[in-house]
């Protein structure tokens, strides 16, 4: 079997195949062969090169593994880089035989079953937030704004929601940006949105590779909406982070949807806890808890009503 060391990073324009095999270890062989058997010396010369082969391939190996790693700039990179590391790539499903009629109606069943299980349910208390800053308005935004949040956004194409790919709004944002920003002005002064803006794409994707793909229940909703909403979205939730920031209103532990957190945080505060009571002797109990369809079975009109006052948050239009 030939293994292509250039094709793995193994091999670098410093490194050489001598490095590898020393040129005397392959005349001591020969000459060996040809005496029609292997010296003591030769046996222990070509184990010892055989040993230094497999100490450089393994350092190789590791010191390209370690810098596909370190050049990444977001989780989500470094998750799919150690993905491929562990070799555990997504597998992508192709044609599966439920229509999109067929998974609208299992979506749509499983929201109302869960609301409809909940509904007598008794209502939960809030405790109002007062603060010395709270937030009453958006703050208009700068083309200097829009032109960076045009700039960070994903280079995803969306044929189905947006007009022109992202890769040339960003060549043409000097153009573009002046009438971005009067169009998300408008939005947050008006508290009113787009209808084009609340259109998406839902691809069902399956939450875990192998199972069933003719099971409906096996996948889970995914929205796509268009880059101008997902834009307007961001620079919605960067002022309202800058808020909750400002304000001390985030919680202690929180690690969803905040900046400089992420699963690995919450994974690292949880097992320095238990480590740290395991230490002391105590015993560990730990529970988890899985809510089905959260986010699909907020009441947006409680939502928006409770959402306020526990923030700080008043008179938005």
């Amino acid at each position: 079997m030939w293994v292509s060391f250039h094709s793995c990073g193994l091999v670098t324009p410093g490194t050489t195949m001598n490095a590898v095999l020393p040129s005397d270890v392959h005349a001591n062989w020969n000459d060996d062969i040809n005496d029609g058997g292997l010296s003591e010396h030769a046996r222990l010369v070509w184990i010892q090169s055989l040993r230094s082969q497999h100490k450089l391939v393994d350092q190789k190996r590791n010191a390209y593994w370690r810098k596909k790693i370190e050049l990444q700039s977001s989780p989500t990179q470094l998750w799919r880089a150690v993905d491929k590391v562990l070799c555990r790539e997504r597998i992508n499903v192709v044609n599966p035989a439920r229509s999109a009629s067929e998974f609208a109606d299992f979506f749509i069943g499983k929201v109302n079953a869960i609301r409809a299980a909940t509904d007598g349910a008794s209502a939960p208390t809030f405790n109002d937030v007062h603060v010395e800053s709270p937030l009453r308005w958006f703050q208009k935004l700068h083309v200097d704004d829009v032109v960076k949040l045009i700039h960070s956004a994903p280079a995803k194409p969306r044929p189905d929601l947006d007009p022109a790919p992202t890769c040339l709004v960003k060549d043409c944002v000097h153009l573009v940006a002046p009438f971005v920003t009067h169009l998300f002005n408008t939005s947050l002064s008006t508290g009113s949105v787009p209808d084009a803006f609340k259109a998406a794409c839902i691809t069902p994707l399956l939450k875990k590779p192998g199972l069933d793909v003719d099971v409906v229940e096996n996948y889970r909703p995914v929205s796509n909406l268009s880059s101008l909403s997902k834009l307007l979205e961001r620079a919605v939730c960067n002022q309202l982070e800058s808020h909750l920031v400002e304000a001390g209103l985030f919680p202690q532990h929180q690690s969803a949807y905040r900046k400089g957190h992420s699963t690995e945080t919450a994974l690292v505060k949880v097992c320095a806890d238990l480590v740290k009571h395991m230490d002391s002797g105590h015993h560990v109990l730990l529970a988890l808890l899985d809510l089905l369809a959260a986010f699909d079975t907020v009441d947006h009109s409680r939502f928006m009503t409770r959402y306020g006052p526990c923030h700080a948050i008043f008179h938005l239009p």
